[in-house]
């Protein structure tokens, strides 16, 4: 994996948890806190992971952490906000940030899925589908989320959403 490739995907997570500690330190509603906190974490260890590919090139042993309780807990708090039917009051900044995130994950997906057709190393092109999986679950969970704060009538449970499953 040429170090150019290692370092746009590590540059690109760490902007991904960037943004979701900036969306975490905005939100005032503690589900949504708690939801850009988690995501933020998973991006992290992303570029960790990501990272650490120059360091065992040999054994080519990285894995990505898996938190599938993470993932529940976020499908859960999501399904509790939705039961709540509460209003969500979100400036429209924050909610064009929601956006933004949202259309750098599709941009994320789709730029590691390319990278894996082109990549001839098995390990970072099994990473690279990985990464690109998780950042469609990522997309279609960030998309829910928007069209929950913009569109509140709308049920969470839906198609789209079972997508942030892994």
């Amino acid at each position: 994996m040429g170090k150019s490739i290692q370092n746009i995907v590590v540059e690109k997570e760490k902007k991904m948890e960037q943004l979701y500690q900036q969306l975490a330190l905005e939100s005032e509603h503690p589900g949504l806190k708690n939801i850009f906190t988690m995501l933020a974490k998973m991006e992290g260890e992303h570029a960790v992971a990501f990272g650490d590919m120059s360091e065992h090139a040999q054994s080519k042993t990285v894995e990505v952490d898996k938190e599938p309780l993470e993932e529940e807990n976020i499908k859960k708090i999501l399904v509790g906000m939705k039961n709540s039917n509460e209003i969500f009051d979100i400036p429209t900044s924050q909610k064009n940030l929601f956006k933004a995130v949202r259309d750098f994950e599709k941009e994320n997906e789709l730029f590691y899925s390319e990278m894996a057709k082109k990549e001839p190393d098995k390990a970072t092109k099994e990473l690279l589908l990985e990464f690109a999986k998780e950042e469609k679950g990522h997309y279609y969970l960030m998309n829910d989320l928007y069209e929950m704060i913009s569109a509140p009538d709308r049920t969470i449970e839906n198609a789209e959403f079972n997508q942030i499953e892994r």
